[in-house]
């Protein structure tokens, strides 16, 4: 695994990290689908323009905030990614900016390994000048290696964290993956290391 920024001050000290994307789309009703790739360790809860749209660990139910302070309800190794499908939530797609927001988990807090590394793509339909040219064509909105905005999950963040108009510009700057151990992390984040401090029915 390959993380590009890496949390040092991570283990130990505390579990939940928060993760913001900007995107843009132009014309929200020419998607067909809507799909994340995301790679991760232990856990996660992913937001679009501020709801939650699928989760994967995450203590409690489906809609209810997970603190800042909670752990990953179980683990798992990245390695191999998982695709989920949100076409059926592409109705909360804007014109205009779109926020992809997630916070990750860990589980336990002293474990030697974190790691995130999501992507947002979509389909829509590209009309030529007769059916027999209409074609299908992919849309990234969020690649991945994309830099993110990101804050560390010592405190609670404000509520309206992952909210489309929460201003993030005193978040930290970092290129996706983001996590720790392995030893293959190259932007490195210092603190992570003395301190202590699945979804049924939920539409994905």
């Amino acid at each position: 695994l390959d993380d590009a920024t890496e949390l040092l001050d991570m283990q130990n000290f505390y579990s939940t990290v928060y993760l913001r994307k900007t995107f843009q789309v132009q014309n929200p009703g020419a998607l067909l689908s809507l799909v994340l790739t995301i790679d991760y360790d232990d856990g996660f809860v992913a937001y679009l323009n501020g709801s939650e749209v699928t989760r994967r660990g995450a203590p409690g139910n489906p809609g209810e905030p997970v603190q800042f302070f909670e752990l990953s309800s179980w683990t798992h190794e990245a390695g191999i990614p998982e695709v989920i499908d949100l076409t059926n939530r592409k109705d909360l797609v804007r014109p205009g900016d779109n926020v992809l927001a997630i916070q990750g988990l860990n589980q336990p807090i002293g474990s030697t390994d974190l790691s995130l590394r999501p992507a947002l793509n979509g389909s829509e339909e590209v009309i030529g000048a007769d059916l027999s040219l209409n074609r299908l064509t992919v849309v990234t909105a969020v690649a991945r290696g994309a830099v993110w905005k990101y804050t560390k999950g010592d405190v609670a963040p404000p509520v309206d964290w992952m909210a489309t108009d929460f201003v993030d510009t005193a978040w930290l700057d970092g290129a996706t993956g983001i996590g720790y151990g392995d030893g293959d992390d190259a932007t490195r984040r210092h603190e992570f290391v003395d301190r202590i401090v699945a979804e049924p029915g939920f539409p994905v």
